[in-house]
């Protein structure tokens, strides 16, 4: 993969990948620079053993250059890359959003392209530099998600990254209907915008909740120790010291990205999400296959769809209750 297009959110120079950010006209310019193009996946065979009979109704998902992304049924539609990010191009052209970055979480069998959608961004009371709304289309070639949008946001400032999962009618997640047709890919495009620019009407009244809600420091450390990174009251002191909601804590207390913000609900919410992006350490345990980019694909993986985004989701769902 191109060291443009890492998979870590760790940098704080951009939220989705290390280096710098490019900017692509066509999904093919992008998908080529990330090292995604021309895979070419199709289904193959499966075997009980070297010279065993073949496994009904079970497929391997198999490379041009024979890496195996996956295992599915037989009626999983493969969707290969060119294909899965293509109807993008249609709202790229109409002017409202440019790709910016792709990536590939384990070991290939999901695959990600990055959209910002412009002229979307919105005004935070009391921040600098509000936040941006993204586009994330994601392609699984194993089986296990469908093939999806994820509206997800930026906080410029300190590159933090946050799904809206409460408070909205709109999904944040939603299913992405696969046609061949260019009209298809047009009606994909509308429904994706539709969906994004309805979504960004509720995520600004919510932000504007959380930024004029006040809470105090007790608040936060309750809320970290209890709600996003709970801990045992009867623990030893030294593991609660030592303890996840503790470091994040003293960050709320210290991070200057924080400034301005610091005693709002937004600015606890920041001090969940800047924890869980740069913060947290992550440690790939052994065997687990979409561990295969180390660290950096562990984090992507956890901060995009897997624990990070469950903390920063229980933390939201705790600050929307406190902003009442």
């Amino acid at each position: 993969m191109n060291a443009n297009f890492q998979v870590t959110l760790a940098d704080r120079s951009n939220a989705w990948g290390g280096g710098k950010s490019e900017t692509f006209l066509t999904s093919g310019e992008m998908l080529a620079a990330a090292g995604l193009a021309g895979w070419n996946v199709r289904k193959a065979s499966l075997y009980a053993g070297r010279k065993g009979p073949e496994v009904p109704n079970r497929f391997a998902h198999v490379t041009s250059d024979g890496r195996v992304l996956g295992i599915a049924s037989s009626g999983y539609k493969i969707l290969q890359n060119e294909e899965a990010f293509g109807f993008g191009d249609a709202i790229v052209d109409a002017g409202g959003a440019h790709w910016e970055r792709a990536g590939s979480l384990r070991g290939g069998e999901t695959v990600f392209g990055c959209m910002e959608l412009e002229d979307l961004d919105i005004d935070v009371p009391g921040d600098d530099g509000g936040i941006r709304p993204y586009l994330f289309i994601v392609n699984s070639f194993g089986g296990w998600a469908p093939y999806s949008g994820i509206l997800a946001y930026v906080r410029p400032r300190c590159q933090n990254t946050f799904q809206m999962a409460y408070g909205t009618n709109t999904p944040h997640r939603f299913s992405i209907r696969h046609t061949s047709t260019l009209d298809g890919k047009l009606q994909m495009a509308r429904d994706a915008l539709g969906i994004a620019f309805r979504h960004n009407v509720e995520v600004k009244a919510i932000v504007d909740r959380l930024a004029m809600a006040r809470i105090v420091d007790a608040q936060v450390e309750e809320l970290f120790s209890k709600v996003v990174w709970p801990i045992s009251d009867d623990a030893p002191q030294g593991m609660k010291d030592n303890s996840n909601a503790s470091k994040a804590y003293t960050n709320y207390l210290t991070s200057e990205t924080l400034d301005g913000v610091r005693g709002t609900a937004w600015g606890a919410y920041n001090a969940v999400t800047e924890y869980v992006d740069h913060l947290t350490e992550y440690k790939p345990r052994k065997g687990e296959g979409y561990q295969t980019g180390g660290a950096d694909s562990l984090r992507t993986m956890s901060v995009m769809l897997d624990g990070g985004a469950k903390r920063k989701d229980a933390a939201l769902k705790a600050l929307m209750a406190l902003s009442k």
